[in-house]
């Protein structure tokens, strides 16, 4: 199967996962095209392809996905879109409110973002599944009402609200979890730069960077990433 990943600089604790249980999975291709912050809202479609409307993101496209300057849809089994400014950051849902407001809200959350925006662009042009996960939970308290909605209730909200559409929502691992709306500490230390050149590809984020993943963070969530498209583990874990 080969999956086509989009992302920006949260993805690039998943592809450093993958870098590592990449054996697992013989029959993966998973290419990545990334580019920090929003600047991959500066893609655009043509002739069925997601093209670079600027230099500077094609040099990041290329980096990432080892020289590839555009998406070429048809070219791809699946589609997995990382963060792209969708998140749950502020985000609150006393289960006090009418199920009319809350899909309300995760509806203009979702359908404001860049993740959207790809998601919409390429169910046009094919009926490939599409997974769709959030920007990391910060691994700082999130000040959560009592009574609130849990990470994995929004999450599976989400998935109610735009299985027509074919789109498949995906949260972290729950091993990556704590009080429902943080990520634990662990999955932050040694977290790497997205690298979309030879200077920044191993450059480390600074210590106190609570929203950016570490490669471990990266290996736990590959499998539920994967296993919702379908796909299972083909070899032994390999020591990591």
């Amino acid at each position: 199967m080969r999956i086509c990943a989009i992302g920006n600089s949260f993805v690039g604790a998943i592809k450093n996962g993958w870098d590592i249980v990449r054996p697992r999975y013989p029959s993966v291709d998973l290419v990545f095209f990334a580019s920090p912050k929003d600047r991959i809202a500066a893609i655009e479609l043509k002739d069925g392809a997601l093209v670079p409307a600027n230099d500077s993101l094609r040099s990041d496209l290329v980096f990432t996905s080892g020289g590839r300057q555009s998406i070429v849809i048809r070219d791809y089994d699946a589609f997995l879109l990382y963060g792209l400014q969708f998140h749950f950051r502020g985000l609150r849902l006393p289960h006090g409110l009418s199920s009319a407001v809350i899909n309300a809200v995760l509806h203009d959350r979702y359908v404001r973002s860049i993740n959207y925006r790809i998601a919409a662009t390429i169910r046009g042009q094919t009926a490939a599944p599409i997974v769709a996960a959030p920007v990391p939970l910060r691994a700082e308290p999130m000040n959560v009402d009592s009574g609130s909605l849990t990470y994995s209730e929004v999450i599976g909200l989400m998935n109610a609200q735009f299985r027509e559409q074919g789109i498949t929502f995906v949260g972290q691992p729950a091993e990556t979890i704590t009080n429902d709306w943080q990520t634990k500490h662990e999955f932050t230390k040694g977290s790497f730069r997205l690298g979309v050149d030879e200077k920044s590809a191993r450059e480390q984020h600074i210590q106190n960077d609570f929203g950016h993943m570490n490669p471990d963070f990266g290996t736990a969530s590959i499998p539920g990433l994967l296993a919702s498209l379908g796909v299972a583990c083909e070899n032994a874990p390999i020591d990591l």
